[in-house]
């Protein structure tokens, strides 16, 4: 057997862990960036379909909160959208409990847990 390092060692052990977090990370970022594609693809189609009738509004001099009110519905819909998905995301911080060694879910230095499995 050939004599490796403290850190050849670590590799061993915790290798599988750093490999997992960062596809975790991976994979989250590319959520991310699709749920932030999606709600300015929904904003957008909103505000083109109701650009006329925004224009109409103000050329027939509609207060500037009449107008702000026709986006209170996309407000709405992403008001609706985060409080799903935190909800959902509380839900499943059990099933994430499960993957977690030595940490909460909840923590959010998760950095030095890799050190306790």
């Amino acid at each position: 057997m050939d004599p490796i390092t403290l850190d050849g060692a670590l590799n061993l052990v915790i290798g599988d862990f750093r490999f997992y977090r960062n596809l975790l990370r991976l994979f989250a970022g590319i959520a991310l960036l699709l749920a932030v594609i999606g709600i300015y693809g929904v904003m957008s189609y909103f505000v083109s379909a109701r650009t006329r009738e925004i224009g109409i509004r103000v050329a027939l001099s509609a207060r500037p909160g009449d107008v702000l009110e026709l986006g209170g519905a996309g407000l709405k819909l992403g008001a609706i959208g985060v409080v799903l998905g935190a909800a959902l995301a509380a839900g499943l911080t059990r099933l994430i409990a499960t993957f977690l060694c030595g940490v909460k879910p909840t923590d959010p230095r998760v950095e030095s847990a890799e050190r306790l499995c």
